[in-house]
């Protein structure tokens, strides 16, 4: 999920770098990252894990929390998300979350295809959601991949088994700002 790298971070976020962050359409809130290696970005897993929201990069509001990933020997990396709205996943069997899915599955198609050559019909694209849908191996990363497509930078689910995690669907809507190690013992 991490990709391994020499950069340097200082251990808390410069008020320069939270401003250019803010002028990049990041928000300012500082989330944190716990993990036992030492990283300069994040990716997407090749692999669908069993992640409770599914693909993503996952960052917590408690950065106790996050250290407990990254104990003494690892580290907590400060990150900002893309300001954005996040989704809310008690609201994901709602009929009205379908008809967003499919709505954030014809963007992806349009990105994907270029909007010029985007001739699909409605009828044909509703056919292809469905049959994704109901065959797909993976419904956790459709859903997350429609939800970006829709507009959302992420996801929460507010009975979360982590209290104040979100999910952030795309790599690049996560930006580190610092970096300091972890500890053996920290509360909050």
């Amino acid at each position: 999920m991490c990709d391994v790298t020499e950069a340097r971070y200082p251990r808390t976020p410069p008020g320069e770098a939270l401003t250019a962050a803010g002028q990049s359409g990041f928000d300012t809130k500082l989330w944190y990252h716990g993990t036992r290696r030492r990283f300069d970005g994040f990716r997407l897993p090749k692999e669908p894990g069993i992640d409770e929201l599914g693909p993503g990069v996952y960052v917590t509001s408690q950065q106790w929390l996050a250290n407990t990933w990254a104990r003494k020997g690892g580290f907590i990396v400060i990150c900002v998300v893309r300001d954005g709205p996040l989704f809310d996943f008690a609201q994901i069997d709602r009929p009205a979350t379908f008809a967003l899915l499919k709505q954030g599955y014809r963007q992806i198609a349009q990105d994907k295809w270029g909007k010029t050559d985007f001739a699909m019909t409605d009828d044909a694209l509703d056919d292809t959601f469905s049959y994704v849908w109901q065959h797909g191996q993976n419904r956790s990363a459709l859903i997350n991949q429609c939800l970006a497509g829709a507009g959302y930078v992420g996801g929460y689910k507010q009975d979360s088994q982590i209290a104040g995690q979100i999910v952030v669907f795309k790599p690049e809507d996560v930006k580190i700002v610092a970096r300091k190690g972890g500890q053996s013992y920290m509360t909050s």
